[in-house]
């Protein structure tokens, strides 16, 4: 009757959030029932924007900083535990006769570099944007 009420879906790297949606479609709802912490409807329709747009956004930034610092800092873990492992798992013999660390093998450095790679780039950005985060609060 007007009203549909959805799931958006998982976020990609986020799912402990849950997020939905709300369209009311020819529904009169009361103003004091509007969840308008920095929007107000003024009785003519009229629509304003309350609180500074900076200190809104600067909240938003931070939670995605926050993100970014668990992705790199999950990232590394995993390559930590990939690299250690691959250093201790032996597969094959040489010509002596010796089992080969799968570290040594070019496909696994690629793999696990690339990996490692990513993860410190992302802990050179997450160290600049949370500075800049935190310059700019």
């Amino acid at each position: 009757q007007g009203v549909e009420v959805g799931d958006i879906g998982p976020k990609l790297g986020y799912a402990s959030k849950d997020n939905g949606f709300l369209r009311l479609t020819k529904v009169r709802v009361p103003k004091i029932a509007l969840l308008g912490r920095y929007i107000s409807i003024a009785s003519d329709g009229t629509v304003t924007k309350q609180g500074n747009p900076k200190v809104m956004y600067a909240g938003m930034m931070s939670v995605r900083t926050s993100i970014v610092g668990s992705s790199y800092f999950n990232l590394l873990r995993a390559c930590l535990i990939g690299i250690r492992y691959s250093i201790q798992r032996r597969q094959f013999k040489d010509a002596e006769g010796v089992e080969i660390p799968i570290i040594r093998y070019q496909m696994q450095k690629q793999k696990l570099y690339q990996q490692l790679c990513r993860g410190i780039v992302m802990n050179s950005a997450f160290n600049q944007l949370r500075s800049n985060v935190v310059k700019n609060e």
